[in-house]
């Protein structure tokens, strides 16, 4: 059974993947022209970016073993599963007729999104572990 934790984490993972389905699942004529003034590969990476690394704090957080070490499993699932979703929603703008076509060229930003997480979220990791690594070291230092 889920704890309310995990409950209440996975929320910001399905608001995102709801988002995400909702914008790439747009009619073409129900969007706004002149609206992106940014590449939209460039946004592809941006949002598989944020996908991943939501899905990722999602999986770290019920992680109960070693807090302190970078969990790559996580990262690999939470990679998979932005990968799939990417391919999926790619293949749902080919099939569907909504005047949109799935771009091999839309899943290579994506990708190149994941990639971009994984250094945001292992250096983000390693510098708040460092810190703490420090907080500690100083703690004790001074409580001798």
């Amino acid at each position: 059974m889920l704890n309310k934790n995990k409950i209440y984490g996975i929320v910001p993972v399905l608001l995102w993947i709801g988002a995400i389905t909702f914008m790439s699942l747009l009619p073409v004529k129900e969007i706004p022209q002149g609206i992106l003034t940014v590449s939209d590969k460039i946004i592809h990476a941006l949002i598989y970016c944020v996908l991943t690394s939501v899905i990722y704090l999602y999986l770290f957080s019920g992680n109960k073993t070693d807090v302190l070490k970078f969990q790559k499993h996580f990262f690999i699932k939470a990679a998979v599963i932005s990968f799939m979703f990417g391919i999926g929603i790619e293949l749902g703008q080919s099939y569907m007729d909504l005047g949109r076509s799935g771009d091999v060229f839309d899943v290579l930003a994506n990708v190149s999104g994941i990639a971009l997480s994984l250094f945001i979220v292992y250096i983000v990791h390693n510098v708040v572990i460092f810190k703490k690594i420090v907080f500690r070291y100083v703690s004790f230092i001074r409580n001798k």
